[in-house]
C-alpha cells in the first residue's frame, strides 16, 4: 500500500514482508517514509493481527463513506506502530499519519519516535481499501 499526497512529495509505504496463518494470523510490515525533510526505510518486527487488519478496513470503509472519524491501526507491539487517516475539516478532506517508536529497553543507547502526517486526496481511499483486502485474501 502506498499513499502519496497530490503532489507527491511525501509517502507512506507498508509492504507486508512476512504472513502467519495458523494460530494467530498476522503479518509483518515494512515501512517506508518518503518527505522533503524524511527519507528511511523501516524493517523492524512491525506486525499486525488479522483482525486488527479487517477492523481497520472496515473503519476505512466508513471514513470514505462519511468523511468524519479516523480509521487507525496500531501494531501488535503497543506503541511501536501506528497508521491513521483522519478527518481534518467538514468538507470531507483527510490526512495520513504515521507513528514509529524503537525504543532500547535493555541498553538504552538507542531510540526514535518519527511522527509523518500530511494531507491525502480522500479519492485514494477505495485503493487503499482494495490494496488492503489484496492482503487479507
Amino acid at each position: 500500500m502506498k499513499v502519496q499526497n497530490e503532489l507527491k512529495n511525501r509517502t507512506i509505504e507498508v509492504i507486508v514482508a512476512e504472513s502467519i496463518k495458523e494460530d494467530y494470523p498476522s503479518y509483518r510490515l515494512e515501512v517506508g517514509l518518503d518527505t522533503e525533510n524524511i527519507k528511511g526505510s523501516f524493517r523492524k518486527h512491525i506486525w499486525i493481527s488479522l483482525g486488527d487488519l479487517e477492523n481497520f478496513i472496515s473503519s476505512l470503509n466508513e471514513l470514505d463513506k462519511t468523511r468524519k472519524g479516523q480509521a487507525e491501526i496500531q501494531g501488535m507491539s503497543p506503541g511501536e506502530f501506528t497508521l491513521y487517516f483522519r478527518a481534518i475539516d467538514n468538507l470531507g478532506h483527510l490526512a495520513v499519519g504515521i507513528n514509529l517508536l524503537e525504543e532500547d529497553r535493555i541498553a538504552n543507547d538507542y531510540s526514535y519516535n518519527i511522527k509523518v502526517e500530511f494531507q491525502v486526496d480522500p479519492t485514494i481511499l477505495p485503493s487503499v481499501i482494495s490494496d488492503l483486502m489484496k492482503i487479507i485474501e
